[in-house]
């Protein structure tokens, strides 16, 4: 079975996925939602129509296994990736939340927003699991106790845990500063060309 309809089946079937329902509060600039409807309608659909390849790509960091392009709307996975693997699903999540934000068509955002709302929506998901990070990395600690406080109820990331989280973020070597332009997956892929996974 083609890895777009193993993943579209995730993203609609998985009840942890009902879970990502919050809201990120950026006084400097706007404010991201994450509901789970974007995810099992918008973002399934776009990776069914291949509005959203699924490509496999093994030139990725060596500390990386998942990443999506907002510059060809590709979602890139390592050859070794299995869609039954929780972790895997975690990152599957943290990599389709760019593209759900990438589908909300709000213009030009920062790198660093967009990788706190990513590592909030993973945290959340493992934590319905039941779940904790393979890795120790600071802006996952950071994002623990805000999935506590989503899955007790709340919508709104509080404003303290909020910064704390940007903070660490913006002391991330990894996680670089950039603008990237949210723009309704319009973009076409021909500057370059993937294996389809």
């Amino acid at each position: 079975m083609a890895m777009r309809t193993l993943i579209s089946r995730f993203l609609t079937a998985n009840e942890a996925i009902d879970k990502l329902n919050f809201r990120l509060r950026q006084p400097a600039t706007r404010e991201y939602s994450v509901w789970p409807d974007g995810y099992k309608t918008q973002i399934a659909r776009a990776i069914n129509k291949r509005t959203i390849l699924i490509a496999r790509y093994d030139n990725l960091p060596s500390d990386v296994s998942a990443r999506y392009s907002h510059n060809y709307n590709v979602l890139m996975l390592r050859s070794n990736f299995n869609i039954r693997n929780w972790w895997h699903q975690a990152l599957v999540v943290h990599e389709c939340t760019h593209a759900l934000m990438d589908y909300c068509n709000f213009g030009p955002y920062s790198t660093r927003e967009a990788d706190a709302v990513a590592y909030i929506a993973e945290a959340v998901f493992l934590k319905a699991l039941g779940k904790s990070p393979p890795s120790s990395l600071e802006v996952r600690e950071k994002c623990k106790p805000i999935a506590d406080v989503i899955l007790a109820g709340a919508y709104y990331v509080p404003e303290n845990l909020a910064a704390d989280l940007m903070r660490t973020i913006a002391s991330e070597t990894r996680i670089q500063n950039e603008t990237i332009n949210s723009d309704g997956l319009r973009r076409t892929w021909t500057a370059r060309t993937y294996e389809e996974f």
